[in-house]
C-alpha cells in the first residue's frame, strides 16, 4: 500500500507500507541524499530479503529524518539499503509502533498511536507505472 509522506519537511514523496518487512523502516540512499538526511555509521550486514541478488549490498549506514505523516510528524531511524527501489519502506516495526492496521479493502491504513488518523492510499491509477516497470523474478 502506497501513501504520501514529507520528510524533513522538504521533500514529498511515497512510502510503500509492507507487513512483511520485519524493519522498522528501510530507505533508498537517493532518498537520503534528496532529504539530506542525517547517517549514522553502523557494523556492516547483508540483508538479503530487502534486494533479490546473489551477492547482497552491505547496510552500513542508519538514516535520521522526520517523518510526515498526513500531519503525523515523527522522528524516524531507518536502514540504508544500497539497490532500494522504493523511496521509504515503512515495515511491520513501524505498523506496531503506531498500532497501525493495514485496509486494503477501503484503501487505508488506521493508526491508533499517538492518536487515531486514518491515512487512504494512493489510487492504484498513480502506482501502475512504479509498478510496471519493474521486473519480477519467480523462484
Amino acid at each position: 500500500m502506497y501513501i504520501d509522506i514529507i520528510l524533513n519537511k522538504t521533500v514529498s514523496t511515497t512510502a510503500f507500507v509492507d507487513s512483511g518487512c520485519i524493519f522498522l523502516a528501510v530507505v533508498s540512499p537517493r532518498t537520503v541524499e534528496r532529504a539530506n538526511a542525517l547517517t549514522i555509521p553502523i557494523t556492516p550486514r547483508p540483508v538479503a530479503q530487502v534486494v533479490a541478488e546473489e551477492d547482497p549490498p552491505m547496510i552500513t549506514h542508519i538514516a535520521r529524518m522526520e517523518l510526515d505523516v498526513s500531519g503525523l510528524v515523527k522522528p524516524l531511524f531507518a536502514y540504508v539499503v544500497p539497490g532500494q527501489a522504493e523511496d521509504l519502506i515503512l515495515g511491520m516495526r513501524w505498523l506496531t509502533n503506531h498500532d497501525a492496521s493495514l485496509h486494503p479493502a477501503q484503501g487505508a491504513i488506521q493508526i491508533r498511536r499517538p492518536y487515531a488518523l486514518t491515512v487512504r492510499q494512493l489510487p492504484l491509477h498513480d502506482n501502475l507505472q512504479r509498478i510496471s516497470s519493474r521486473s519480477v523474478q519467480v523462484y
